[in-house]
Formats: C-alpha cells, structure tokens, sequence
C-alpha cells in the first residue's frame, strides 16, 4: 500500500472504496514498527488506531455522515493533550502525567474522524527545533538513515 500518498488522495481512495481507515492505520502502523527504532521519531504510539479506523469504516459503510479527515492516520507532537493518555512534552518531569482533557485541536481533529497514531517526538517542552534536546533522545531524519 502506497503510505506516501496525499491527504486529497487518501480521502479520494477511501470515499470510492479503493482502500479503507482499517487498512491504511494498519500499514502505517506497521511502517512505524518497522522503521521507528532507527529514527525514534515516536513517543507513543496508540495502541486503539485499528478500533478506531474500524469504526469509521463502519460509519462510512453505512451511510453516515463522515469528518473530512476519513480516519485518516496522524501524529502530533507530545505537548498536545488527548485525553487519557500520557503528554510528557519530551520531557521526564511529566513523564507519567495523563491529560484530563482533549486540546482544542485534538477535540476537532476527533471531529473530523481523524485518528492518533501516535505521538511525535521533540524537543523539551517544545523548546527548538532538532529534538536533540528531547529526554527520550534524539530522532532522525528519515532521509538520512
């Protein structure tokens, strides 16, 4: 399955039944496993992708109004909060804390039927632009491995 694909694409895709949510989460899930010890790009990765995608594969089938993301599989860095699950902002003094809500744009992403796949490495709270200074370690350049 083609990963590399655009957003426009991917929805065109699953709209006409070429590939589904379930499918798609599934191989990226799968390219993440398979390539992240390398590049450690990932703090987390959400275990719940393939339920969800499921589901809205089950809306689509349906007939039910669907979000313009179509279960479409995304990351977002680690200070964005998703309710009951960890945010550590890279950094260890929040490594065990646990957001007790939803982000305003993780609240309309969910909205539009998109789902976690996971959470992004980065620098401490944010705080530069290589990820060198992350607690969990540095990620790579996926062009440079």
């Amino acid at each position: 399955m083609n990963l590399k694909i655009s957003a426009l694409s991917y929805v065109q895709e699953v709209q006409n039944g070429n590939i589904s949510a379930e499918d798609f989460t599934a191989a990226t899930l799968e390219h993440i496993h398979n390539i992240d010890e390398k590049l450690h790009a990932f703090l987390s990765v959400n275990d719940n992708a393939i339920n969800q995608a499921r589901d809205i594969d089950k809306k689509i089938k349906s007939g039910k109004k669907v979000g313009a993301c179509f279960g479409m599989p995304i990351s977002i860095k680690d200070n964005m909060c998703i309710k009951d699950s960890k945010t550590t902002c890279a950094s260890k003094m929040l490594e065990n804390f646990v957001a007790p809500y939803d982000a305003t744009v993780i609240s309309k992403l969910k909205e539009q039927d998109a789902i976690f796949i996971g959470k992004a490495n980065m620098d401490e709270f944010a705080m530069g632009l290589t990820t060198e200074f992350s607690a969990y370690g540095p990620s790579k350049n996926p062009w440079n491995v």
